[in-house]
């Protein structure tokens, strides 16, 4: 049992997914996550096998049912983020008017050393 809190420790889930409890736990703010305090819930997972479904970005904070097991270090924390892409590559265009830019200003540059030697 205590083996199942310390891996789900910190895990990284994506929008949308659903997690799977296989035990009772409790869906809890930052601060009650702190002092595993079980009285002001946000959701109660009393069913083994419960499923829990992300509505939202963000850090979710689970505790043990059991204060006790809590303080043991039955918590843990999921944080679900949004899927990061990479943008597309820049097109060749966008590359050669870039270049042109940066050849003019080191021209530039060029001119003005020239000019205070």
């Amino acid at each position: 049992m205590f083996q199942y809190w310390s891996f789900c420790k910190k895990k990284l889930s994506t929008f949308s997914n659903t997690y799977q409890f296989e035990l009772s736990g409790v869906d809890v703010n930052k601060d009650d996550y702190d002092k595993c305090n079980i009285d002001n819930s946000i959701k109660k997972m009393d069913d083994e096998n419960y499923v829990y479904d992300f509505d939202r970005l963000g850090s979710f904070c689970f505790i043990s049912g059991n204060k006790d097991k809590c303080k043991e270090g039955q918590n843990f924390v999921i944080v679900v983020a949004a899927e990061v892409r990479l943008s597309p590559s820049v097109s060749k265009e966008d590359k050669e008017e870039h270049h042109t830019f940066l050849t003019r200003q080191q021209s530039k540059e060029d001119k003005k050393s020239t000019t205070l030697s």
